[in-house]
């Protein structure tokens, strides 16, 4: 993805790409920093940090009933079992998990 940076040995880059929809009425915010990814033991990290992820997340607010798509970075251990999760804000009890 970037060919500036290079992950840890025998961790490789996770491109994700999501589809957020906004079903309410108002606005609401979005990050990349609302996704992590927990590995097999139990770890979460957030984004690596990159310069030239193809049409990258980012942040911004979300009209009620407007969709944005964008792809975030990852590193995580070659072959792991890996589950992204999103949790929309710091403060909320619950989170949704994919499993990549």
């Amino acid at each position: 993805v970037d060919s500036y940076y290079t992950p840890e040995d025998g961790n490789e880059y996770v491109l994700v790409t999501v589809n957020l929809k906004n079903t309410g009425s108002t606005s609401e915010s979005y990050s990349d920093y609302d996704f992590m990814l927990r590995n097999s033991s139990g770890v979460e990290t957030n984004t690596s940090y990159m310069s030239d992820v193809p049409s990258a997340l980012g942040y911004g607010s979300l009209a009620g009933g407007g969709t944005v798509t964008g792809s975030m970075v990852f590193e995580a251990k070659k072959g792991d079992t890996l589950t992204l999760i999103y949790k929309p804000s710091y403060f909320a009890n619950e989170a949704a998990e994919i499993k990549l």
